[in-house]
């Protein structure tokens, strides 16, 4: 339509700028469906956004609803970026891997690590029988099954596979990654390549300066079959993982929205009778990059998690090694000696579980609000 509205208006200006007739009706109808064609486009444009947008946010797909709102009302930033003077790509993806080593800190306290072999030693002799049906529920059926559940659309890891290979590879794949994944449960050793990710920062703030290393966060990309592997294990594990009814951070259908509604009710139910109430905030912020390894794995322990995955999971935190990319450059590997890992499936499940504790010890305490004898 475009094109048809140029051709003709370049003929009536060649036929003179005619005020009637055939050339001037045709170049005005041209340019009148080229007018509308844009405006229904843009319309439809406005209206997509609008419905995926609801869609999300009353089926309680938050982080969707967030991309959904920030591809409309975000503005780009700018791609020339200075970072502590550098402007090169392999200047700024090393300023980078600087700053986001400074997170993580040693787990190696000596009085923490003797409290987990402590802990590791009680479990030790559990029955031989949970670490055989362990390896034993390793099947392909539980494999396809943890497959359905990886994320597509997104980005490969850095063995430069997506969840698209998995999904449309020969059947016969699954047959050798369950032999695999047996392995790695029977002898307790996870290939050195599972513990290697490549963070990519992302700006918090685009109205920010964006020449503030502060300004970005770190999303790791991990390997494809790595994820698959954590989603086996999350399966083997669902029943040691549950945390309690007031935990709301990474839980399907919950989330903060559901936490704040509870809040305000309970103040609302106290104050409406005459009472006060006294509200102590934790900020929690870099947690997930400062869980301590020995205490995880002894959490883990306490929840019941069957010692064959916590020693799995902790050869596996023993290789970890990161390095960020900017653009096409790629800066040195660092290691990374704290922290739950960065763009694990099984991360959240295991933080929760950490956090668990305080939750549980609070409920001990007797400390908090109660309404109807409900805690």
């Amino acid at each position: 339509m475009k094109n048809n509205s140029i051709f003709w208006h370049n003929l009536w200006i060649d036929a003179g700028k005619p005020s009637s007739g055939v050339v001037q009706h045709t170049r005005l109808a041209c340019k009148a469906k080229y007018k509308l064609a844009m405006k229904n486009a843009y319309t439809l444009f406005e209206n997509k956004l609008s419905d995926e947008m609801y869609s999300h946010f009353m089926n309680k797909r938050i982080p969707e609803f967030w991309k959904t709102w920030n591809s409309k009302f975000r503005k780009n930033t700018s791609k020339q970026v200075n970072i502590n003077g550098h402007v090169s790509d392999i200047g700024i993806a090393n300023e980078f891997a600087t700053y986001f080593k400074q997170v993580f800190h040693s787990s190696n306290d000596q009085e923490t690590c003797d409290e987990y072999l402590c802990k590791r030693k009680e479990c030790i002799n559990e029955n031989l029988c949970a670490s055989h049906k362990c390896i034993e529920s390793v099947t392909v059926e539980l494999l396809d099954k943890c497959m359905q559940k990886l994320n597509l659309g997104k980005a490969c890891g850095p063995d430069d596979l997506c969840a698209e290979h998995l999904l449309y590879s020969h059947p016969i794949l699954f047959k050798h990654l369950q032999v695999l994944f047996k392995l790695t449960l029977c002898h307790r050793y996870v290939p050195n390549s599972f513990g290697i990710g490549v963070t990519v920062p992302l700006i918090k703030d685009k109205t920010g300066n964006v020449n503030d290393v502060s300004n970005y966060r770190g999303i790791t990309l991990s390997p494809v079959i790595s994820k698959l592997f954590e989603l086996m294990i999350m399966s083997l594990c669902n029943d040691s993982l549950q945390t309690d009814s007031l935990q709301f951070g990474f839980k399907d259908k919950i989330g903060t929205a559901d936490a704040i509604f509870i809040m305000k009710s309970a103040i609302n139910h106290f104050t409406d009778r005459g009472s006060s109430v006294y509200i102590a905030s934790l900020d929690i912020r870099k947690a997930f990059d400062k869980v301590s390894h020995f205490k995880m794995y002894k959490s883990l322990l306490d929840a019941g998690v069957t010692i064959i995955i916590v020693d799995v999971l902790c050869n596996w935190y023993n290789k970890l090694h990161y390095a960020v990319r900017w653009n096409n450059a790629l800066s040195a590997q660092f290691s990374v000696f704290s922290g739950v890992r960065q763009g694990s499936c099984l991360s959240p499940a295991i933080f929760n579980v950490f956090m668990n504790v305080f939750i549980k010890q609070l409920k001990q305490l007797g400390a908090g609000c109660y309404v109807s004898s409900l805690f």
